[in-house]
């Protein structure tokens, strides 16, 4: 890294094990974690769903995203399980496609 770099090029850095790759998607998948962890603590959800254009990073560097939810859950509280969705432009495309049509449908 230290040069200007696409978002396919650090993914393919950090899968190749260079240092500065793998370190940012540590910190990034461990803030992940963190946020997983704040907002579980207020809500309680039943399972988390981590998704979109990019989550499937998140699966690079699992570990991290759970050390990330364990410093910020209370020792005596439940695990949260979590989910990383692969990103599957079809179903995006479903999903807007619905809408749209219920707007023109429905008027809304």
């Amino acid at each position: 890294m230290g040069t200007i770099m696409t978002f396919d090029d650090y993914v393919r850095d950090a899968r190749a094990g260079v240092t500065q790759a793998k370190r940012l998607l540590m910190r990034e998948c461990f803030r992940l974690g963190v946020m997983i962890g704040l907002v579980a603590n207020l809500t309680m959800p039943l399972k988390v769903f981590v998704a979109g254009e990019s989550a499937y990073v998140a699966g690079m560097e699992i570990e991290s995203v759970r050390q990330g939810i364990a410093e910020y859950r209370p020792s005596r509280a439940s695990a949260v399980p979590f989910e990383i969705l692969g990103s599957d432009w079809e179903r995006w495309a479903q999903g807007a496609a619905a809408c749209a049509i219920r707007r023109y449908v429905l008027g809304r």
